[in-house]
């Protein structure tokens, strides 16, 4: 009992330097859960729009860092059409708006008869039909954040619209989407003629081979396009490696700062019990067990720290979502595996910045310790 109570004992007796300590580690975790969380998040939520709609192939300009400045001939998609094992392409235009509350809000054009209006699921009212174009679907969380139901009426820059039916999503970005017809929007944006995206939808979606075997062909014949299957789009698209990028860069530094904060406490720790160490190497404690003594004393300072960084962590993650107006495009729960991941790294920190300090103090000779005051 004793020595599982002598840690807790030497780090009360420097309750602040062992608080800012564990403040430092419960910052770093906080960090890295607040960034990882809203680069995952944004796409997490991209994918599984894409997956729900059917996507197999996702088709962007090559080069264009956000997708959303992203032009494509519109008449490019007869010349998709063309490849070999694929049974439909889409063209999409994509825009961001908000409301007149501030709500920011995913605009989607697509063309009537396009078969992503059956990927949608109405909770109620029906589909466009050809030549509704002020007929529009609403994701049913922007449905509740605007009042609206099918048959409504409502504006949107200036043009005249009625909800045509209201859809519900198994993912957020979709519940918040507004989709109307593509001659519609492109008219509304000013960018009549071109798409942002393209959708492609393949005969057989069982063979990963024959689907890379397909991209490279793409890749071939229009060399200006980017190809990309829908689950590695999060890797290969240009603006998820900016967000991963800058995510894993603030966390590692974060990390960074808590290793030295931790490295620097229990070397002081270590310092000035010189004396104390000594009196325990001469009762009879072996390097081991003094080595796991310093050991615990970190792992003790980076557990607490890691359970208030991952309640820190996960309140500032939902307080940014919901005051930074993007709960429209990413869920605000925290991944259980994330927790525990960023949790165990903070105990390895821990166990790390207390390696040289127990070493240290292992490599002392009592004799010598004991001399000192």
């Amino acid at each position: 009992m004793r020595f599982v109570t002598l840690p807790l004992r030497n780090l009360s007796h420097r309750p602040l330097r062992s608080l800012l300590t564990l403040l430092g580690v419960a910052v770093a975790v906080a960090a890295c859960i607040t960034f990882t969380s809203l680069s995952r998040g944004f796409e997490e939520s991209w994918v599984l729009a894409l997956e729900e709609r059917g996507t197999d192939i996702y088709v962007t300009y090559k080069g264009v860092v956000d997708i959303l400045l992203s032009s494509i001939e519109e008449e490019l998609g007869e010349e998709l059409k063309q490849a070999p094992g694929v049974r439909d392409v889409t063209g999409e235009l994509a825009w961001m708006g908000s409301l007149d509350e501030g709500q920011p809000i995913l605009v989607i054009g697509w063309p009537i008869g396009s078969y992503l209006w059956t990927t949608l699921s109405l909770q109620s009212g029906r589909l466009p039909a050809e030549g509704e174009n002020d007929r529009v679907i609403i994701g049913g969380s922007l449905s509740e954040a605007m009042a609206l139901k099918a048959g409504d009426e409502f504006n949107l820059r200036g043009h005249h619209f009625k909800v045509s039916g209201i859809a519900r999503s198994g993912g957020v970005v979709r519940n918040y989407a507004l989709v109307l017809p593509l001659p519609t929007l492109q008219k509304i944006i000013h960018r009549e003629g071109v798409v942002t995206t393209y959708n492609i939808h393949l005969e057989q979606k069982s063979d990963p081979a024959a689907i890379a075997t397909l991209i490279e062909q793409l890749k071939v014949r229009f060399p200006d396009l980017q190809f990309m299957q829908t689950s590695s789009v999060g890797r290969e698209n240009q603006t998820m490696q900016f967000f991963n990028g800058i995510a894993w860069s603030m966390s590692t530094l974060a990390f960074i700062i808590a290793f030295v904060v931790m490295l620097n406490t229990l070397f002081m720790s270590v310092t000035e019990r010189t004396r104390e160490i000594g009196i325990l190497a001469a009762v009879g404690w072996g390097p081991g067990r003094i080595f796991a003594l310093i050991l615990l004393e970190g792992g003790i300072l980076a557990t607490g720290g890691a359970l208030a960084g991952l309640l820190l962590g996960s309140e500032l993650f939902r307080l940014l979502v919901h005051l930074g107006g993007i709960s429209a495009f990413i869920d605000a729960d925290v991944e259980p595996h994330l927790m525990i991941l960023v949790a165990g790294a903070a105990l390895l920190l821990g166990l790390a910045g207390s390696f040289f300090p127990a070493l240290r103090a292992v490599r002392m000779w009592p004799a010598e310790a004991l001399r000192q005051e």
